[in-house]
């Protein structure tokens, strides 16, 4: 019984939270009155897209109140015209993400082609919402250095908004979007929105747009109203640019290099190794003009990033063949190898007998062992002091190739009906540099492949002048795992590897087959393979759709709709084929 209500409550909770639709689109409203001050009813009111030409028409209902919802964010102007009164004008609107212009307009009697029209921006002041919100227009944030290139980063601008992530905050990062404390500590517990519809794969974000396809940031501190919810409060928000009535296009490089770097610290006069080379563009336009627009963009990165220094320890080419005869310790004496076969127990004490001129027969070396060693690659210094340890010292750099495109349309159908639609994909593969020069699959490593894709659909119908529908659809998947082709061992390698074939049920149910973690403590230790015994294989996707309609009823507002995500999670950690260590007791006289 216990089970049942629990599942029961879960259900009702889900349901509960699938009642709420985030809306990003503004909202453009107002009064109209006459010198007296008295409401005008009936006054026709246009509401302009500056940069499309696109129009909407409402007429002011019988307390002089009109309203145009679902506003895509951009420039505006406002028309008003009522029979013996000059006409109004009123410029550079600017709808923001989320946002709530009131716009009311005091018109004079006159001759109808008369205009009286206001250029200076009417002030933004929010009337009709209590949540608080910040938003980021383009057009400042063109002019910062964003050198992570996530239009999300940008939220960072709200004095509220702690920042919790140091360092991978690039595009292909799919934590970045919703590390942030918004007013409180929200971090990891932020709803993530991009062109209103959820961004979101569980905990993760998805998709990020090129910086220079984003029209507006928006972070909203306590979204307190009703369609808003999968959050703590914190709703960060990315709108994408439409196409306009004029071709519009940008194209930018920026190229990062130690030659050219500042220092990464002057006080140890230490160099900044970081290599990035971007590149990207963009191109905006009418299909048909007033009906039709695209707009495109396409951004690329190559991201070296320092990772810090490889320092092994190497056989020489007489010890690959077990001749240990020139091999010291820290006194400068023999490093006498035991043969663990000679073995006698007396009591308490265990002793071995060293192997003659301190080589280890050819016979006596293991044939696995011998597959290790030959994929080891050769010192490149002579190594430190008496015991020459440490023979291999080499940089190793995290790699980044990474490409992202995408694609949006908007079409206005008629005074009622718009659509727009919008198609996008990044692709990042990540992986360490060959440091051995050898292409050996038992170097240290590490791998990655982050993929993200995402398309969303939405349609707005206003079926009178006081009723607006809108439906609205998404999906967003990524692909966030472990990977690095250039180090798979295979089956086959582990055939040559261990020949008796023990392996073969781990190999038939793991995706990836790599080295094994070899780990030597010994003569300052190395560690090859990489460094991790598990790894990761996970894709979620989270397809959405919201409908919702709008009423204004006289001076009130009423919106009612639903929405429902499908967070779906397909992962899975496969382990590593195992990790073997090897220390001094191995070798000892006494164990």
């Amino acid at each position: 019984m216990v089970t049942l209500l629990s599942r029961g409550f879960s259900l009702i909770l889900i349901l509960a939270v699938s009642l709420t639709a985030q809306e990003t689109r503004g909202r453009v409203q107002g009064d109209v009155r006459d010198p007296s001050g008295a409401v005008v009813a009936g006054a026709n009111v246009t509401l302009t897209n500056d940069n499309t030409g696109v129009n909407a028409v409402k007429s002011t209902n019988e307390t002089g109140h009109y309203l145009f919802d679902m506003v895509e964010p951009g420039h505006y102007s406002v028309n008003v015209a009522a029979a013996g009164f000059k006409a109004f004008v009123q410029k550079n609107i600017l709808v923001e993400v989320g946002g709530d212009v009131t716009i009311s307009a005091a018109i004079q009697v006159g001759n109808s082609t008369d205009t009286v029209t206001v250029e200076a921006s009417p002030v933004s002041v929010e009337f009709n919402t209590s949540t608080m919100s910040h938003n980021v227009d383009m057009r400042m944030a063109d002019s910062l250095p964003v050198i992570s290139r996530n239009p999300f980063m940008l939220v960072a601008l709200d004095p509220a908004v702690v920042v919790r992530s140091t360092t991978q905050q690039e595009p292909f990062h799919f934590w970045a979007a919703n590390q942030f404390d918004v007013g409180g500590s929200t971090y990891d517990a932020n709803d993530v929105i991009l062109d209103g519809s959820p961004n979101m794969t569980v905990a993760k974000a998805g998709y990020s747009p090129p910086q220079d396809a984003v029209q507006q940031t928006s972070v909203q501190q306590n979204a307190v109203d009703a369609e808003y919810g999968h959050s703590a409060g914190g709703i960060i928000s990315v709108t994408t640019k439409p196409g306009t009535n004029d071709f519009h296009g940008s194209a930018y490089y920026m190229n990062r290099n130690p030659v050219m770097n500042a220092m990464a610290d002057r006080t140890t006069l230490t160099a900044n190794l970081t290599r990035q080379n971007t590149y990207g563009g963009t191109i905006g336009g009418p299909i048909r003009k007033n009906k039709l627009f695209t707009f495109f963009a396409y951004e690329n990165i190559h991201l070296a990033n320092p990772y810090g220094s490889r320092i092994e320890t190497l056989p020489t080419d007489a010890e690959r063949t077990g001749d240990f005869s020139k091999q010291l310790n820290t006194q400068g004496n023999l490093a006498v190898i035991y043969d663990p076969w000679t073995t006698q127990t007396n009591g308490s004490t265990v002793t071995r007998t060293p192997f003659a001129g301190n080589v280890i027969p050819a016979s006596r070396i293991d044939p696995s062992a011998a597959t290790v060693i030959s994929a080891l690659w050769k010192p490149n210094n002579p190594g430190d002091g008496v015991t020459g340890t440490n023979n291999s010292k080499n940089s190793l750099y995290d790699i980044y190739p990474y490409y992202n495109f995408m694609d949006r349309v908007d079409y206005n159908i008629s005074d009622k009906l718009k659509f727009f639609a919008r198609y996008s994909y990044l692709h990042t593969t990540e992986t360490t540099s060959d440091y051995t020069g050898t292409g050996s699959t038992l170097r240290y490593f590490q791998g990655s492949v982050r993929n993200a894709l995402s398309g969303s659909g939405d349609l707005v119908w206003m079926i009178n002048p006081t009723t607006v529908f809108d439906v609205h659809t998404s999906y967003t998947s990524i692909q966030d795992s472990f990977d690095s082709p250039s180090t798979y061992l295979g089956s086959a390698g582990l055939a040559k590897l261990w020949p008796n074939n023990w392996y073969a049920s781990y190999a038939a149910t793991s995706p990836q087959i790599y080295y094994p973690n070899v780990n030597i403590t010994q003569g300052g230790g190395s560690v090859f393979g990489s460094s991790i015994t598990t790894y990761w294989q996970q894709t979620p996707q989270t397809p959405a759709v919201a409908a919702k309609v709008s009423k204004n009823i006289g001076r009130h507002y009423v919106r009612v709709g639903g929405e429902f995500r499908d967070e779906m999670v397909d992962a899975v950690r496969p382990i590593f084929p195992g990790v073997y260590t090897f220390d001094a007791r191995d070798r000892k006289s006494v164990v």
